[in-house]
């Protein structure tokens, strides 16, 4: 499916459908269940590289290695993100937590520290609410300093749903879905 630049592809997974997203620039955006789609989304952002020759190739790419990550069989994404309407600390705080292990967590307060700005840990909590590809950059393996999940965006019961199967005490195949607010 194609909307304006963007080519759109959509998984059906154990928590429910997953829509992606992919533009010239790189994979654009990814909506979990339970979350809204982005209030502004920037297409084609500088990215500092070559535009992707294949959106269309590059959504079905990534809707695979979605399929993949639940089925778990994959534990890192390889795919060309655009984050061009993101700060440089926002951008600084995703690449911190896509550094996260897939099975481990870390807190908002060390996202804070390898972005380089110590103090700034609220601001880090902003930069996962605005991370446009959630999986791809596991903000939901980011935690509050106590070890209560924080926020996310599609909601609290998907962060640990997402945080439990990794850790390996749900199944892929007898995984059944959280339960999400569904949005429309």
């Amino acid at each position: 499916m194609v909307a304006g630049a963007l080519h759109l592809e959509e998984v059906s997974t154990p928590v429910g459908t997953v829509q992606l997203a992919a533009g010239p620039a790189g994979l654009a955006w990814v909506r979990l269940p339970g979350a809204s789609l982005p209030s502004q989304i920037v297409v084609a952002g500088s990215s500092g590289r070559e535009p992707v020759a294949d959106p269309e190739g590059l959504a079905r790419e990534a809707a695979g290695q979605v399929e993949e990550y639940f089925a778990g069989t994959r534990r890192e994404f390889d795919l060309p993100l655009d984050l061009g309407g993101l700060s440089e600390f926002q951008r600084a705080v995703l690449a911190a937590a896509a550094q996260i292990p897939y099975g481990e967590t870390a807190s908002y307060r060390e996202m804070a520290i390898a972005a380089g700005s110590p103090g700034a840990v609220r601001a880090a909590g902003t930069a996962m609410g605005a991370n446009p590809v959630p999986l791809l950059i596991p903000c939901h393996r980011v935690i509050r300093s106590d070890g209560s999940p924080g926020l996310y965006g599609g909601g609290e019961p998907l962060k640990l749903w997402l945080l439990d199967f990794e850790a390996g005490g749900i199944s892929p195949a007898g995984a059944e879905s959280p339960r999400v607010a569904r949005s429309g």
